[in-house]
């Protein structure tokens, strides 16, 4: 077990207050300068070596008007251990430019390389497209103006696919981050997490072919009467929302009397729920896996 101490951010100039982290991969992580406008400054970084490099701007920042990213990717060389290391990965953007959308993709230890992204992929456009995270290697974003429509991003490849939302829900009128997210199950495969009133549903992938509903629970009925906050002669809003989530599970809020907010957590897996930690109201939106570095670095003595 690594002891969590050898994962802050403080070596980081400036402190781990001073950014934002947006995307992991391996044992690397992108973070955002959280004061840098109009284009905020990156840096991919490894926690447990403490090494980080500045990732340049990849264009003049006065004509970008919306931005994506930047994502990892792995890195061109295939290394042992993997293809993404401090000395070996890639990061993407994608940006609005004169209203003109762009990819640009930098590689360690070079430049960047920018391509108009109607060449590569579906087209995503400004505030219209939510980038919702990534899940089992990709990716994903969600376009408003095709409301059944799901754009995933390979982090192997950087290469763009797509996919066809179920017509069961009414996907243009969900919040996306607040009431609909998308993280890993313990297969290690994508799901779809929809929250709207009292009902949760999830929804996965199998083998790679079409969205499907897989779970569907009320909360209050089947999960919140089991906690320990719970008050059977108290009025509890059936309004939940998405808090934290993370590869198997999901933190939802749910107000309360007076304005109080109870955090639990539901398991992906068996969709029971517990209380959630002290620590949840302060996890952010999305739990980022960080891996130990492969192969480990070596260390031989003589006595």
């Amino acid at each position: 077990m690594v002891d969590a101490r050898h994962f802050s951010l403080d070596f980081l100039p400036g402190g781990a207050a001073s950014w934002s982290v947006t995307d992991s991969c391996g044992s690397l992580l992108v973070v955002m300068d959280i004061k840098g406008r109009p284009f905020p400054g990156h840096i991919v970084c490894e926690p447990l070596t403490q090494r980080y490099v500045r990732i340049p701007q990849p264009m003049d920042s006065n004509n970008i008007s919306y931005w994506w990213g930047p994502y990892l990717l792995d890195g061109e060389a295939n290394e042992v251990g993997g293809r993404i290391s401090m000395s070996n990965f890639r990061v993407l953007c994608i940006f609005d430019c004169n209203r003109i959308t762009h990819t640009a993709i930098f590689t360690a230890g070079s430049s960047w390389i920018h391509t108009n992204i109607d060449r590569i992929a579906p087209i995503l456009e400004g505030r219209r497209a939510w980038a919702l995270g990534r899940a089992a290697g990709c990716c994903y974003f969600y376009d408003e103006r095709r409301s059944m429509t799901l754009v995933h991003l390979d982090g192997s490849t950087g290469e763009f696919s797509s996919s066809v939302l179920p017509a069961t829900e009414d996907w243009s009128s969900h919040l996306w981050r607040y009431n609909c997210s998308i993280t890993e199950g313990c297969d290690s495969k994508p799901r779809i997490i929809v929250v709207f009133d009292d009902t949760m549903k999830v929804f996965s992938r199998p083998d790679s072919t079409e969205w499907a509903l897989e779970k569907e629970i009320q909360l209050t009925e089947t999960t919140c009467c089991s906690l320990p906050w719970y008050r059977h002669d108290q009025e509890i809003s059936h309004s939940h929302n998405i808090v934290t989530v993370g590869v198997g599970f999901v933190i939802l809020s749910q107000f309360q009397d007076f304005g109080e907010v109870q955090l639990f957590f539901v398991n992906l897996e068996t969709m029971e729920a517990s209380q959630a930690p002290p620590a949840a109201k302060n996890m952010g939106w999305r739990v980022y896996q960080c891996k130990l570095p492969w192969p480990p670095a070596l260390h031989s003595c003589l006595y």
